[in-house]
């Protein structure tokens, strides 16, 4: 699995490493706001800051 980051790019071997990156990722999706909540947030800052939409 090669994955880049912000020193070039890396590979990960191994069932284990492979599952270790996958497993983050999962928590990483799990804890975001659908895309609608997200809209629905930037445009709530937005709006406080005095920008529109």
């Amino acid at each position: 699995m090669q994955f880049e980051n912000l020193k070039g790019t890396s590979y990960v071997e191994g069932t284990d490493d492979v599952k270790l990156y996958d497993d983050a990722f999962g928590q990483i999706v799990a804890a975001a706001l659908p895309v609608s909540d997200s809209l629905a947030r930037i445009n709530r800052l937005k709006m406080s800051e005095g920008r529109t939409p």
